[in-house]
């Protein structure tokens, strides 16, 4: 999404207020953003949760380079509380998929899924189910649009100069929700997400840039040996990926992808940046019992 676009644009000579607004002062901007939110939420055709990324990306380069965060930043925090108290981040369909369910999902719930067989490094589907789920979990969870415009390029992998340790990035602004988060590595582990990510890639189809590739039928990978086909995954199946992962082990609740970014906030509440520390925490809830009251209330799931 363009911050430059001419939805953004005719909206602010609409309002009265200059198409050129990249020096306005962080008050007054996270003002007009309250009143850009409102406004635009039910007619944009793109996520509007990755605009703050967007904005701060724009704003910090040339020629402004403004020493600005617009989705961290104190100064913008009703903005941001606006924007998450509100579905713009779907599409069209998942838009109409927003019900009053008191449904939840829980960390014990993916802990269960973690430590099940639906998720494993030997099987065509249950790896892709392991990427899938880490991407989001790291990454901050994604619109099933968002995710069938991946490619392989998507992510850049990249070393911590602080600690040596390798970890993933999003550098597509397109995709990226959050433009700082980082997926790393977790050595020794079976659960690495770093090292189930690169046997992932290897596995991948060489003839499609598509990132998340259908499975090979049985009969064709038994002829070919190949794990994957050209074809992109569906929508439909890309929406109700969640939902198939956790009814497989049993948790018979139907949970809509973008739920596991109020996951993502309850970690970010103690590690707000996206550095090692928030990615080991994130493994560790994962991973073992920590945090094991913690859910998300049905208020929340609305949102």
């Amino acid at each position: 999404m363009d911050v430059k676009q001419n939805q953004s644009a005719e909206w602010l000579l609409h309002n009265g207020y200059n198409a050129d607004f990249e020096m306005i002062d962080a008050s007054k901007l996270n003002l007009i953003l309250c009143q850009y939110y409102e406004d635009t939420v039910s007619i944009t055709c793109t996520p509007l949760e990755i605009f703050p990324s967007l904005l701060t990306l724009h704003l910090s380069s040339a020629p402004y380079y403004r020493n600005i965060d617009v989705e961290n930043d104190p100064e913008f925090r009703s903005s941001n509380s606006m924007l998450r108290k509100t579905p713009v981040y779907l599409d069209d369909a998942e838009r109409g998929e927003v019900v009053n369910q008191n449904i939840s999902i829980s960390f014990a719930d993916l802990r269960k899924v973690y430590a099940s067989p639906v998720l494993g490094l030997n099987d065509r589907h249950t790896l892709q189910n392991k990427v899938w789920l880490d991407i989001n979990l790291y990454f901050g969870g994604f619109t099933r649009q968002l995710l069938r415009n991946m490619s392989k390029k998507t992510f850049h992998c990249c070393t911590d100069l602080n600690n040596g340790r390798k970890y993933y990035k999003i550098q597509d602004p397109k995709v990226a929700l959050q433009l700082t988060a980082r997926m790393y590595e977790q050595p020794g582990s079976p659960y690495c997400p770093v090292y189930s990510f690169e046997l992932y890639l290897s596995k991948l189809n060489t003839d499609s840039t598509v990132f998340f590739q259908q499975p090979m039928g049985y009969e064709e990978f038994q002829k070919t040996g190949l794990w994957y086909s050209t074809s992109p995954i569906g929508k439909n199946n890309q929406s109700r990926k969640l939902t198939n992962i956790c009814q497989s082990v049993g948790i018979k609740l139907n949970f809509r992808n973008t739920s596991i970014r109020h996951l993502c906030r309850i970690v970010r509440e103690k590690n707000p940046e996206y550095t090692p520390l928030y990615s080991d925490r994130l493994f560790r809830i994962l991973t073992s019992n920590e945090m094991e009251s913690e859910s998300l209330t049905g208020e929340d799931m609305m949102y």
